[in-house]
């Protein structure tokens, strides 16, 4: 027999990983604990006012995991940034993807051909020349991609033109988010250049038992915050099967054990970064859709209440000529929607 939840979505930002083995760490008992106020302090460096900049640390030897538990504005910063206010397309808030005037060859290094410590590169985001908070460039074999802090994956599997600030345990719904500080995204809205992307609210969840398997259907709205009219994936456009390609839906934890999509049935040509125009819906600007789909694959979920996790997604990589459309722009990322749920009988 079907059984129905409806509750109201916690959103957050998302980034691109591992999904399953992801999901199964965070759905487990994982204790997380903030680590401060999101505020800038006292402690200029070079950057005119109102600008916002991402500086490298001015001793070089010193690791992402070095400085953790240092006040940003205690540390030595290069006199030029890293990433100046003059690199800064756009920043969209949703994601928390960066979008540059420049290519990303010569910021990140390359760990094919340079020694770079698994504990990381550290950097400061600065406005008006004051350190706000400190992330760090991580090589994708470390495991500090998944420490709750500001990170950029190396090498990244974005366009040549775009960072993605990623937090690599998603944040926990009680920890600081250090990349929503206040003065930098201020500053950001003041010159123009922060989008606020897309919302995703998920409204209600069925699952339908059957020899001791389920399926869930779920249905769910997109909301375009932003300024640009928005094409996003669209699964009543591309099919729900190369949809679930890009997400594993649903995933639910009891406390005891997770339920996610074991699906290994869908299949796709090409690669991750291969996508086609007609898979996308264009939402306009303060516009909204709402879309029904369902995947199977689960073990039996039976009654409760249950902590659900779901990644709305895009393709990790469309360059720049193709996403920006005529009528509108192919948005990139991931958003990530928490909920408390109850499955009834």
């Amino acid at each position: 027999m079907p059984s129905k939840m409806w509750s109201h979505p916690t959103i957050n930002g998302g980034v691109r990983v591992n999904r399953r083995a992801f999901l199964q760490s965070c759905m487990g008992s994982i204790a997380i604990t903030g680590f401060g106020a999101l505020h800038c302090t006292s402690n200029p460096v070079g950057g005119e006012n109102g600008s916002v900049n991402f500086f490298l640390l001015k001793d070089a030897n010193l690791t992402f995991e070095d400085v953790l538990d240092e006040e940003p504005t205690s540390l030595e910063l290069q006199e030029e940034p890293w990433i100046s206010n003059d690199d800064l397309l756009m920043y969209d808030s949703s994601t928390h993807m960066v979008y540059l005037n420049r290519t990303t060859s010569d910021l990140l290094p390359d760990i094919m051909t340079e020694q770079v410590s698994t504990s990381g590169i550290p950097f400061a985001a600065c406005v008006s020349g004051v350190a706000c908070y400190v992330g760090g460039m991580i090589p994708m074999y470390s495991s500090w991609g998944a420490i709750d802090r500001p990170v950029i994956m190396i090498p990244s599997i974005r366009p040549s033109d775009v960072l993605y600030l990623s937090n690599g345990l998603y944040v926990h719904q009680s920890v600081v988010d250090l990349r929503n500080d206040s003065r930098v995204l201020e500053a950001l809205n003041t010159q123009g250049i922060l989008h606020r992307g897309i919302r995703c609210e998920m409204l209600s969840v069925n699952v339908e038992r059957d020899g001791g398997a389920s399926m869930v259907t779920y249905e769910y709205q997109i909301f375009n915050d932003d300024m640009d009219d928005l094409y996003v994936l669209d699964p009543d456009r591309m099919g729900t099967e190369i949809f679930h390609y890009y997400t594993n839906g649903p995933s639910f934890n009891n406390g005891q054990r997770s339920y996610q999509s074991l699906n290994q049935t869908i299949e796709k040509s090409g690669s991750l970064n291969a996508w086609e125009i007609d898979w996308f819906t264009r939402i306009p600007s303060g516009g909204h859709i709402q879309r029904t789909t369902a995947i199977d694959g689960y073990d039996e979920i039976p009654p409760g209440a249950y902590h659900m996790l779901y990644i709305f997604p895009s393709p990790s990589r469309i360059d720049k000529i193709d996403r920006e459309q005529t009528d509108g722009r192919i948005w990139l990322g991931e958003i990530l929607v928490r909920q408390e749920i109850e499955i009834s009988t």
